[in-house]
């Protein structure tokens, strides 16, 4: 989903939350490279039954390890997703990692 030099968060992960939504999660590596604690999440959300996605480009800061994103237009199906992240000038992006498919509930 995007490609570049700003390193990812560590152990990223993607699991099944209320409400329709996923908890997106990620170890805060501020420091390491390029790596800065103001930079933003990129989550992304795809759902092959439905050929849609939802994304965000200004999630939550690397520092605060996670986020709730909420994905009802995909409530009972399953979906595919994506962390990465991009700088806090918008001038450097991570490589996007897979964390996994969810059934959203």
């Amino acid at each position: 989903m995007s490609r570049g030099d700003l390193p990812n968060a560590g152990n990223p992960t993607a699991s099944a939350a209320a409400n329709s939504r996923i908890h997106f999660a990620w170890a805060d590596n501020s420091g390491i490279g390029k790596a800065g604690s103001e930079d933003t999440a990129i989550l992304v959300v795809y759902c092959p039954a439905m050929q849609s996605a939802l994304y965000t480009t200004s999630g939550a800061t690397r520092a605060s390890g996670g986020q709730l994103y909420d994905v009802t237009a995909f409530r009972g199906q399953l979906v595919e997703t994506w962390l990465g992240f991009i700088s806090a000038d918008g001038n450097e992006v991570a490589d996007s990692v897979f964390t996994g498919e969810i059934m959203v509930r």
